[in-house]
């Protein structure tokens, strides 16, 4: 038999954006479907850190992003508690300094409201998280493939957390290249075939000043 709720959920970010080691904050509110705000009832939060991508307009053929670092998730713990007399429950927490993501982060805050018969109504909102005060993007202007001794351009460009050009001063730029290989295995009578795999080699590694926006290149030998 179809139940139809009988309150509305709603979670409320104070803002839309946040920092690591800022407090992360937001409002659980609920009211009555006639209307009145639905005071005194339970509230069950949880908010999930995830790894996102930093994407500013206007820079999309640049990327901002660090493949050597990886974020599987984390979940932090939010108290229990229950709305108050206006239909609403507060809550705060600080966002850890910990994680090391690959570029931002997305904090997915999901909240239950259990309404007089103890039925959940739940409800859902994100904010965007920027761990680092500074993003370090790249754009390869000679394309995805070049030839051995066939220079190589790369732009790069420094931006804080809203999209405006910074200077990061002195940079280290690491060129890695990735070398593949394959193996022979065999496993048992029958199981038997190529495996393939690969390592980095260093190819590069100086120091550079980056005053906003620049370009610099380099030759790959082989």
């Amino acid at each position: 038999e179809f139940i139809p709720d009988k309150i509305k959920a709603e979670v409320v970010p104070q803002a839309k954006v946040a920092a690591a080691g800022e407090q992360l904050v937001f409002d659980v509110k609920a009211r009555q479907l006639f209307g009145a705000a639905a005071a005194g009832l339970k509230v069950r939060s949880t908010v999930r850190l995830e790894d996102a991508l930093f994407k500013p307009k206007g820079w999309s053929d640049y990327k901002f992003s660090d493949v050597s670092r990886s974020f599987e998730g984390e979940t932090l713990r939010v108290p229990d508690g229950e709305t108050d007399g206006l239909g609403t429950y507060s809550a705060r927490l600080p966002i850890p300094l910990t994680v090391l993501p690959a570029s931002m982060l997305r904090a997915v805050v999901y909240a239950e409201v259990f309404d007089t018969g103890g039925r959940p109504v739940g409800a859902t909102s994100t904010v965007e998280v920027h761990r680092y005060p500074l993003y370090l993007g790249l754009k390869s202007g000679s394309g995805r493939q070049v030839s051995p001794g066939e220079k190589v351009t790369l732009d790069y460009v420094c931006l804080d957390p809203e999209g405006k050009i910074k200077k990061a001063g002195a940079t280290q730029l690491v060129i890695k290249r990735k070398v593949w290989y394959s193996v022979f295995r065999q496993s048992g009578w029958s199981g038997r075939g190529f495996e393939s795999s690969f390592y980095e080699e260093t190819v590069s590694g100086k120091e550079i000043e980056v005053s906003g926006k620049g370009t610099t290149r380099f030759t790959p030998d082989k």
